[in-house]
């Protein structure tokens, strides 16, 4: 019987694997509710940034390239190419023609690609393609991971500690209490006065049932008593 109650799981360990459980669950499916909502937004940000890079290079660009200035074209495209979202870009002459500027970073294959035409005077000079890198926000998906696994490992150390107080406080304690009680009722105790008894309503019912059982029981000693021994009632 005792071999069988020791290797019974204990309420509180129950309800704090519970409670991990639950709370693991939840903050995996809100990490993930975050990240795809914050891919979606890099993305559409992405995009926009896209559209904004090509706009303003085409408009740097094409006086120059009416002008044939390929000194300023290159020091222009240059510059552009300083930023950290273009990995590739080209600027060519209509139908695959001569090539005025060609610029790519081979170490990074993931690209988001924007195309345009240049036309002056309703003259087609020149076709615009620039690549956007998808590594930043690949990136920053990659921290914001690493930070929702961080605050995870924090919060469940926090809460086995608040946890395990709790159920010190809450259960553990009183459960103490009325196993010592039980142990006095055993040994013939029964005008023992219940000291530290819990004020919630769950142990407060237990209590007053463990008070009337034990006038019962120490009721019927003394009927018994009286009864082995009529003199005792004289």
């Amino acid at each position: 019987m005792n071999k069988r109650l020791d290797s019974t799981k204990s309420v509180g360990r129950n309800l704090t694997l519970s409670l991990i459980v639950l709370l693991m669950v939840v903050v995996t499916l809100t990490a993930l509710i975050f990240s795809f909502a914050t891919h979606i937004y890099d993305q559409q940000n992405l995009e926009k940034k896209a559209d904004e890079l090509m706009q303003n290079f085409v408009r740097s660009i094409e006086d120059h390239l009416w002008n044939i200035d390929l000194q300023s074209l290159n020091k222009i495209s240059d510059a552009y190419f300083m930023s950290d979202y273009l990995s590739e870009m080209m600027v060519q002459e209509p139908g695959e023609g001569h090539i005025f500027v060609e610029k790519k970073r081979p170490e990074d294959g993931n690209l988001l690609y924007r195309e345009a035409s240049i036309f002056i005077n309703n003259i087609h000079i020149a076709d615009v393609t620039i690549g956007i890198s998808k590594k930043l926000g690949s990136e920053r998906l990659e921290s914001l991971f690493h930070l929702y696994f961080i605050t995870i490992f924090i919060i469940l150390i926090i809460l086995i500690a608040v946890t395990s107080y709790l159920l010190k406080t809450f259960l553990d304690t009183p459960f103490k209490n009325l196993i010592g009680w039980m142990e006095l009722v055993s040994e013939g105790k029964y005008d023992y006065h219940f000291s530290n008894t819990p004020l919630e309503k769950e142990f407060t019912a237990i209590v007053n049932q463990f008070k009337e059982m034990a006038l019962k029981i120490s009721e019927r000693e003394k009927s018994l008593n009286r009864a082995r021994n009529p003199a005792m009632g004289l």
